[in-house]
């Protein structure tokens, strides 16, 4: 289970709760026949869905295992394609994907090591360019999952540096929604309504 588990997710179940549902699972059916009725219900209730919990869990586990090698070729993709960082995409449950594109920072082509030759930065696409980006991954992920909806089913992130970076555009179920630009920013507003 340590392998299979993330650290948070190992820490969000409450395992001594599972091992006590499973404990009396065992004896009801190896021993009994019956639950004590001297165990309180609240209790019971208490295990069951952290069972619950825990199997939902791995099956969404299961599930983002399962879709990686597609979600990567999609990925890969739409990075080629649209000469831009490869994005992240993570299958959520119920159809949902969100992807986060991670655009270098004005900084990362002046902190490098000593010698190394400058690399060229990563041009950000205007609020066209965005859009086209979001309407081809929703294509690809339409293609993989007939059931997916961009309307319904697609968070976006678009950012500005790898780690901790700052959000300037984000498409929520077929909404763009942004934060405030901060003054002198390079990066124009997104206010075009998805196509």
């Amino acid at each position: 289970m340590n392998s299979i588990l993330s650290h948070n997710e190992r820490n969000t179940a409450q395992m001594d709760k599972v091992l006590k549902a499973i404990n009396w699972r065992n004896k009801i059916v190896h021993r009994t026949g019956h639950l004590d009725p001297s165990v309180p219900s609240e209790e019971v209730h208490d295990a069951v869905c952290e069972m619950l919990n825990l199997a939902l869990a791995l099956g969404r586990k299961r599930e983002k295992l399962r879709t990686e090698p597609e979600v990567e070729d999609i990925s890969k993709a739409i990075g080629e394609q649209f000469d831009c960082p490869n994005p992240e995409i993570e299958v959520l449950k119920y159809h949902e994907i969100s992807a986060t594109f991670s655009f270098p920072s004005e900084a990362s082509a002046y902190l490098r090591p000593l010698g190394a030759t400058k690399t060229s930065e990563t041009k950000i696409p205007d609020q066209e360019g965005l859009q086209r980006i979001v309407n081809d991954l929703g294509l690809k992920l339409k293609a993989r999952d007939p059931r997916f909806d961009t309307k319904k089913h697609l968070w976006v992130t678009f950012q500005r540096g790898l780690l901790a970076g700052k959000v300037f555009a984000t498409l929520e179920k077929g909404e763009w929604k942004q934060p405030p630009i901060e003054t002198g920013s390079k990066i124009a507003p997104i206010i075009a309504a998805p196509r």
